[in-house]
């Protein structure tokens, strides 16, 4: 249906003749992003993953190897010999919190969350002035975007109107197809793409987080009845046997990868990303739908307005969201 009404719209014209300042300080703006984003999220969830490692082995070393003063008889899987087994879980631990620690400084030295996030903002509000160039004016949603961080933004698109003007002279079915297909569908598209993708990411952590909470419950209620299933002439597990291990390690292991999982979804935003780019996609549906049937200047004015108002509304919320999510 979003497809039939963009064919209702006719053939855009050629680009709007838009500042060549504008053009490049925008791909600037987006190239950093880009490059920005996946590096910070990749790094982040590292931290959170080196950590989870971090305690999976310290409570390895706790669990399977028993004091040497305990007098047990130590049963150390493949034949390792204990000192080996202790000195190789304390290397692990060591190494997996410096490394946490190191990536996150890096972060933050970097300030690369700051630096991300300032430079989406300032290349989506870039894009509202470039596909709305051909307007008599700029969009009062471009004010929206004002931030402190991209105020300056906001005083560059400016000058750049007084001194170039618009964007030369269409007619109205010409600034309806310009709009639709260069705004509305690739919107639609992008939206569509970052909800599908967060649907396919969540359909596979998912089940992963499911085994392992069921694994520590299971273990968790194990270790409760154990000792009440065996008779009274067997004695129970004894630290260094796999039984023991298992019993122990399993209740603290599972919880340390389901929290990994769901520190995963958070970083990737899943659970945001697949309701509210959703709507988006109704919304902007609606606001083809509303474009289509505009047949003044006036009421095409409107929808765009508010079609842009919308759209920067959700980068300044998923703006707050990252930015205050630390």
């Amino acid at each position: 249906e979003f497809t039939a009404l963009l064919d209702m719209l006719g053939k855009p014209p050629a680009a709007a003749p838009c500042p060549e300042e504008l053009i490049r300080y925008f791909q600037t703006c987006s190239q950093e992003a880009d490059r920005i984003a996946p590096v910070y999220r990749k790094y982040f969830l590292n931290v959170v993953l080196a950590n989870a490692v971090a305690v999976i082995a310290g409570t390895a070393q706790v669990v399977f190897v028993p004091s040497p003063h305990a007098g047990i008889s130590l049963q150390i899987p493949l034949g390792i010999p204990l000192g080996v087994l202790v000195q190789t879980l304390i290397g692990i631990k060591f190494f997996c919190v410096a490394a946490g620690a190191v990536i996150f400084l890096i972060l933050q030295v970097r300030k690369s969350q700051t630096r991300w996030i300032n430079a989406r903002l300032k290349a989506e509000m870039c894009r509202s002035a470039r596909t709305t160039w051909r307007l008599p004016r700029l969009t009062e949603a471009l004010a929206m975007g004002g931030q402190p961080e991209a105020r300056d933004t906001l005083q560059f698109i400016r000058y750049l109107r007084a001194v170039h003007g618009g964007g030369g002279t269409v007619t109205l079915s010409e600034f309806k197809a310009d709009y639709g297909v260069n705004r509305l569908k690739d919107q639609y598209g992008y939206y569509k793409k970052q909800a599908d993708k967060a649907v396919a990411l969540s359909g596979r952590l998912q089940p992963f987080y499911w085994v392992f909470t069921a694994l520590s419950i299971l273990a968790a209620v194990a270790s409760l009845l154990y000792p009440h299933l065996l008779s009274q002439h067997r004695e129970p597990p004894a630290p260094g046997t796999w039984a023991y291990f298992l019993l122990g390690f399993i209740p603290i292991m599972a919880p340390a990868f389901a929290s990994w999982i769901l520190a995963w979804d958070a970083i990737e935003t899943l659970g945001r990303r697949k309701a509210r780019y959703r709507e988006m996609q109704e919304d902007l549906h609606r606001a083809l739908a509303d474009l289509v049937q505009a047949d003044t200047w006036e009421a095409v004015g409107d929808v765009v307005d508010r079609t842009e108002k919308m759209l920067l509304s959700e980068v300044l919320e998923w703006y707050s969201f990252i930015k205050y999510s630390k």
